[in-house]
């Protein structure tokens, strides 16, 4: 069976996908080239405000592009249209959308290092539930080692809330 329906058009999950890459690849170059034409890049023992932005926009670039190429080589899957997760995969889901906005509205309250460590501590115990020492651990690794790079090797402050 091809990517094509008898009628001649395109089984709705792959259209979406393909619009989902074309949409993340057209916005991950806008908002590249918004970062490189607006921020300072800084020098190289200093990195300017915009070397960050210019990463997530490659990062982005790049898995959407993944995104496409995968779509345009599997000329031959039979998948119907993508699905929602049900019974444990969509708690998960809504756990970690729920996680992300908790993190944003927290991050200015009590400042990113400690909405960063619930986040990761929640995201963590979301992705691969264990013991909840392993989950500290790992969560608290994640928080201090971003943390640390961003201020400390790359002096990008981040945001404090108004509580800390």
């Amino acid at each position: 069976m091809s990517r094509r329906r008898s009628n001649g058009q395109i089984n709705s999950g792959r259209q979406g996908r393909l619009i989902a890459g074309l949409v993340g690849l057209l916005l991950s170059l806008a908002y590249g080239q918004q970062a490189w034409t607006t921020l300072p890049m800084g020098i190289m023992r200093q990195p300017g405000p915009a070397v960050f932005p210019l990463i997530v926009a490659g990062l982005m670039a790049v898995s959407s592009l993944m995104i496409l190429f995968e779509e345009m080589r599997s000329v031959d899957s039979e998948e119907g249209p993508l699905r929602l997760p049900s019974g444990a995969g969509l708690q998960r889901l809504v756990g970690v959308v729920a996680s992300l906005v908790g993190y944003g509205v927290m991050a200015y309250v009590v400042g990113h290092l400690i909405a960063s460590i619930l986040l990761s501590l929640a995201l963590v115990h979301l992705i691969n539930p264990g013991s909840w020492v392993r989950t500290v651990v790992i969560g608290l690794a994640i928080s201090l080692s971003t943390y640390g790079l961003f201020v400390s090797i790359l002096g990008v402050p981040l945001p404090k809330g108004v509580l800390w």
